[in-house]
C-alpha cells in the first residue's frame, strides 16, 4: 500500500514539475522574443528541424543496471541554430520537433504523457536559456573565435540545464536511493 502511494505522489509530482517548467519556458521564451524577434531563413529553420527530427528519432541508448539513458546527438544542429536563427526560432524549431518525436511516442505507447511532455518542456527551458546568453553576449563573424565560444557556451548550459532538470524530476519523483556501486542522488541527514 505504502508503496502504490509513494508512486502516485511521484506522478503528482512530476506533473507539479512540469507545471514550473512550462511557466519558465513561457517567460524565458517570452523575454527571448521581446529582446530578439527576428524573422528566421525558412529553408535554414526546415534544415535544422529535420536535423533536430534525425537527432530525436535516432538517439544512442545507454544501459546500465536498471536504468537506460538516451542520448542525441542533437548539439551540432543545436549549435548551428544559434549561429543562422534568430533565439526564438531556435526554441521554436527544438519545441516542434519535440512536439513531433515525444508526441509520435506517446501516440504509439513508447512514452507516458508526462514523460514527453517533461521532455518537451526541459528542452524549451534549456534551449530559451542558451538563447538569451547568445544574445546577451552576442555574436559576430562565422571566423571570430569569440564566436564559437559563445555559442560553446551556450550549448554548455544548455546541456548542463537539462541534466540539472533530470536530478531534479528523478529525486523528487523516486526519492533519494543510492548503493554501493553507484553515485548518491542525495545526501542522508
Amino acid at each position: 500500500m505504502r508503496q502504490v502511494s509513494e508512486r502516485r505522489l511521484g506522478h503528482y509530482a512530476a506533473w507539479v514539475i512540469t507545471a514550473i517548467l512550462t511557466v519558465w519556458a513561457v517567460l524565458i521564451t517570452y523575454a527571448v522574443y521581446q529582446v530578439s524577434p527576428g524573422y528566421p531563413s525558412w529553408p535554414i529553420l526546415a534544415l535544422t528541424l529535420v536535423f533536430w527530427l534525425g537527432a530525436l528519432v535516432f538517439p544512442i541508448e545507454l544501459e546500465f543496471k536498471r536504468g537506460a539513458l538516451a542520448v542525441t546527438a542533437g548539439e551540432i544542429p543545436f549549435i548551428l541554430a544559434l549561429f543562422y536563427l534568430p533565439p526564438f526560432w531556435v526554441i521554436v524549431t527544438r519545441v516542434a520537433a519535440g512536439l513531433l518525436v515525444h508526441g509520435y511516442r506517446w501516440a504509439t505507447r513508447k512514452l507516458k504523457v508526462i514523460k514527453s511532455a517533461y521532455n518537451i518542456v526541459s528542452s524549451a527551458v534549456s534551449v530559451a536559456t542558451a538563447g538569451l546568453i547568445v544574445h546577451t553576449i552576442g555574436l559576430g563573424e562565422a571566423t571570430d573565435v569569440t564566436t564559437w565560444l559563445v555559442l560553446l557556451l551556450a550549448a554548455v548550459v544548455s546541456l548542463l540545464i537539462t541534466q540539472l532538470l533530470l536530478v531534479l524530476v528523478i529525486t523528487v519523483t523516486q526519492g533519494c536511493r543510492g548503493s554501493t556501486g553507484s553515485a548518491r542522488t542525495c545526501s542522508r541527514s
